[in-house]
């Protein structure tokens, strides 16, 4: 039995935190994870730079994905229409990793329960392919990332298609290779 002098303090013991601040926090680690992804994966540096087995909400495990593949960051121009970078010139996410990325930097307005503007990004696949945006384009148009709203609303060129508001998410965009990878994501989508 210990003694009481052996005993750690009250507050020395790490206080119960509540679940919305430890998403937030989770949510943090995994933007985190994801800009030292990118970051390792640009100016032609290619190779694994995987995160590492890092989990984002609730211990979803996120691992894997590769670096831009001798690609640098925002190389490239759009198809002609003033778009960001082109998207085949990143190595594409998984499913896992914009998931992550979503629950990251969409948290608060589209994940958790909050769908400001009807967009739920919970299981993003599920409410995003083929589904209509207010501007008339598919959220995500599977093969086609110029063609997919959400895209485009990460990019900052949805007013050109017809969209409103605001790039997304508000406040700090997404980086170019962010961007440029959730492009060529949707993109395998079509293969």
């Amino acid at each position: 039995m210990q003694t009481r002098a052996a005993r750690a303090p009250r507050a020395a013991l790490a206080p119960r935190v509540p679940l919305p601040a430890r998403a937030a926090r989770a949510a943090r680690a995994a933007r985190a994870a994801l800009a030292a992804l990118a970051l390792s994966g640009c100016g032609g540096q290619g190779g694994d730079a995987g995160l590492g087995g890092a989990s984002a909400g609730g211990g979803t495990e996120v691992s894997g994905g590769a670096g831009a593949a001798g690609a640098g960051a925002g190389a490239g121009a759009g198809a002609g229409d003033g778009a960001g970078a082109s998207a085949s010139a990143f190595e594409p996410y998984r499913a896992l990793d914009v998931q992550a990325l979503f629950f990251s930097a969409c948290a608060g307005c589209h994940t958790g329960g909050n769908f400001i503007g009807g967009i739920n990004l919970d299981d993003f696949e599920a409410s995003t392919l083929n589904v209509p945006s207010s501007a008339g384009l598919p959220l995500i148009a599977p093969g086609d990332h110029l063609n997919s709203y959400l895209w485009r609303k990460l990019d900052g060129t949805h007013l050109d298609v017809g969209g409103n508001g605001i790039r997304m998410p508000s406040g700090a965009p997404l980086s170019d290779a962010e961007i440029g990878r959730v492009g060529a994501y949707i993109d395998a989508l079509g293969r």
